[in-house]
């Protein structure tokens, strides 16, 4: 209970008294004037009675005061949860990428491209979207030098930790982890073709741990 309201209830209880008081001194009074001895019993009792209403009153006070407090308690909003969202650059010209979110076997993670283009040089084409669109190739012979021989050449792939599971992530993927761990992202494109061609560009990516 609040400081005010403890102080408003003591209030409350020494009015309620001093009215009892009053009310039984002005009684005896009317009762000694008239020199009628059974006057000062009514007193008494009117006493007795004020106080037995000034009791009632008080504990309907502090009964109320809680009931409302109570009510209060339970019409309070519950406080939302909030999704934990964070943008961050990845750039054609690096391999695998810390983006500083940790992530914890069992959480979901949704994984989006939000803009930019990498590989903007027009040896690649003038520029790609996480997809590897706008024409996404894929290089499915052994020699091809992309992570991934599966999946389009300039998509966004990513990992979690030390995994050695690769995740298709393209413009965006929405999933449960598996594995903990920080997570990584990269273009699909090979890590010798980046130190000899040194590609431009960079995409935001938001990542999203609802």
């Amino acid at each position: 209970m609040s400081e005010g309201i403890v102080i408003t209830l003591i209030g409350f209880v020494g009015a309620v008294f001093g009215a009892a008081i009053a009310g039984f001194a002005a009684i005896v009074a009317v009762g000694l004037k008239r020199k009628d001895e059974s006057c000062i019993s009514c007193g008494a009792l009117g006493l007795l009675a004020s106080l037995g209403a000034a009791g009632g009153l008080v504990l309907g006070a502090i009964f109320g005061t809680f009931l409302l407090l109570g009510i209060r308690v339970v019409q309070q909003p519950t406080p939302m949860i909030r999704s934990q969202a964070t943008t961050v650059d990845v750039l054609a010209n690096r391999g695998w990428q810390n983006t500083g979110v940790s992530i914890i076997r069992g959480n979901r993670v949704i994984i989006e491209h939000t803009s930019g283009l990498w590989f903007t040089g027009a040896a690649d084409g003038g520029g790609h979207d996480a997809s590897g669109g706008p024409n996404p190739w894929i290089c499915s012979q052994p020699e091809c030098h992309e992570p991934l021989h599966d999946f389009p050449k300039y998509a966004l792939i990513g990992r979690i930790g030390e995994s050695d599971v690769i995740l298709k992530i393209g413009n965006r993927l929405d999933f449960i982890a598996e594995a903990s761990g920080p997570l990584y992202l990269r273009p699909n494109y090979g890590d010798v073709d980046i130190a000899y061609f040194n590609p431009a560009g960079a995409i935001k990516v938001r990542i999203t741990l609802p």
